[in-house]
């Protein structure tokens, strides 16, 4: 049944989608207004952004360091902000950039003049300044495929994960032992080759929150160090 409600998604919904997606949208979320600009993922039209964001905001945030890579529109980082998180959110699509910032500056009732959001344009950590975060959350895009353009890459990891490659490289110089980190990926994903590329780095995948959406199951992993 779920093959078949993919098949009807991939020939109805998607081609709607696309058509749809050529313009500028509004998109609410729990009293949040957010601007979505062409070519950048749409948090209220994919499932994974909005289930991520709702976990966020189960999270103990409250004055903790909060990192997102490949931020979007925003929605998760602002989930976090509203926590009373210390935000860095980064991008590497220029324009995603734009419609976070955009999103912020339409949002910013919701946070106090404590509230330290920074948000750069860069390909994963390149550009990040180094430090530790308390947390590290991501929902990164996770088909093997090289992207073709930027806005691709919310979709694509290269046709051998280099996404993945490179972000377990990076991420042990931003987080420590007491560090949290979570990714949430879709049941339609080769989870095995993702873990895979994570224990070369000496990471492992721990399954903490699984909800099925339509004919999508959407899976949130915490990933630690393995030290032994």
């Amino acid at each position: 049944m779920n093959f078949l409600f993919k098949k009807l998604a991939d020939l109805f919904i998607k081609p709607f989608l696309l058509f749809y997606l050529k313009r500028k949208r509004t998109y609410r979320y729990k009293g949040f207004q957010l601007s979505v600009f062409p070519g950048v993922f749409h948090p209220g039209l994919f499932f994974s952004t909005k289930l991520l964001a709702d976990f966020v905001d189960r999270l103990p945030l409250a004055h903790k360091k909060f990192c997102e890579p490949g931020t979007g529109a925003g929605l998760v980082s602002l989930t976090a902000l509203r926590k009373g998180a210390l935000v860095t959110a980064f991008d590497i699509n220029r324009e995603a950039v734009k419609n976070c910032k955009e999103n912020f500056n339409i949002n910013k009732k919701y946070f106090s003049s404590n509230n330290s959001f920074e948000l750069y344009e860069s390909d994963l950590f390149d550009q990040i300044p180094e430090q530790i975060f308390d947390f590290v959350v991501v929902n990164p895009p996770y088909f093997f495929k090289d992207p073709v353009d930027a806005p691709a890459r919310a979709w694509y990891a290269g046709a051998e994960g280099e996404y993945f490659t490179k972000f377990f490289c990076q991420v042990k110089k931003y987080t420590n032992k007491d560090s949290q980190i979570y990714m949430i990926l879709g049941d339609n994903c080769d989870l095995e080759r993702i873990e895979a590329l994570a224990v070369k780095e000496q990471f492992v995948f721990t399954l903490v929150y699984k909800k099925k959406v339509w004919w999508e199951e959407n899976l949130i992993f915490k990933i630690e160090q393995n030290c032994c």
